[in-house]
């Protein structure tokens, strides 16, 4: 039964990792984007 369990949280860790890793990238996209589309706006 022990082993079930483990096996059930072991997936949850890197969902959550994952997210944070996709949530940064996209901040950085964003960061590095924001100047030329002020530079084509404006």
């Amino acid at each position: 039964m022990f082993p079930e369990f483990q096996d059930d949280d072991a997936p949850r860790r890197p969902d959550v990792r994952k997210k944070i890793v996709a949530a940064v990238l996209i901040l950085c996209l964003v960061a590095g984007v924001a100047p030329f589309l002020a530079a084509l706006i404006f």
